[in-house]
């Protein structure tokens, strides 16, 4: 669910099960070829701990106009961010 968070804009995501819930800021990104922040405030991107290849990494993304978010893989040399979970 889109929302704004003590004026953070981000999505909210709540698991069905234990109705816990966690909010991840729209914190754009940064190309780190040329260091420019893109789309924040509009788009989210946070890397898993999962690579796909050698270049490449699993990362949810939400936002950019799309309806909801997804799972893909990217290239890692793209500057999503990273939320750091305590286990």
């Amino acid at each position: 669910m889109w929302v704004n968070n003590n004026g953070f804009i981000g999505e909210k995501f709540t698991d069905k099960a234990t109705g816990n819930s966690i909010f991840l800021p729209a914190a754009g990104y940064i190309n780190l070829l040329g260091g420019s922040t893109f789309n924040v405030g509009y788009y989210g991107g946070y890397w898993s701990s999962t690579v796909s290849d050698a270049s490449d990494a699993y990362a949810l993304c939400f936002g950019g106009g799309a309806t909801g978010c997804w799972w893909g893989s990217g290239d890692r040399s793209t500057g999503f961010s990273v939320r750091p979970v305590a286990e």
